[in-house]
């Protein structure tokens, strides 16, 4: 997991750094939108460790697994986006329950995935 949300990180000497962290703040206030936030974040993190699983196998390179006509790919890639974009909406309860205004920028791609490719 990521360490602005665990408040823990581990140096490339091994030593670890620690100290409160956003799902311990969020916590606090909602249980609830902090559970959800870890969640949505080790969705992501399995989602984002099959793909590189897999193009470090040599199973599939990256570019492969974007190619026209291949499903197993295409499905490795969305899932890690589909993760990122549900991490991103636990992310913005959390802001929203701490009382933070943040502006996180969208993607049209992302946004409005029917409008792509239509100009």
């Amino acid at each position: 997991m990521v360490a602005f949300a665990t408040g823990r990180y581990v140096r490339t000497d091994g030593s670890v750094v620690e100290g409160p962290s956003i799902l311990d703040v969020a916590a606090a206030k909602d249980p609830k939108v902090a559970e959800e936030m870890k969640a949505a974040l080790d969705v992501t993190t399995a989602a984002m460790r099959v793909m590189k699983d897999t193009a470090d196998s040599g199973t599939m390179a990256y570019d492969q697994m974007i190619g026209e006509g291949n499903a197993a790919g295409n499905k490795i890639v969305q899932d890690a986006i589909d993760g990122l974009v549900f991490q991103t909406r636990a992310i913005e309860r959390v802001v929203a329950t701490l009382g933070l205004t943040i502006e996180i920028e969208g993607s049209d791609s992302l946004d409005n995935p029917a409008a792509v490719g239509k100009n």
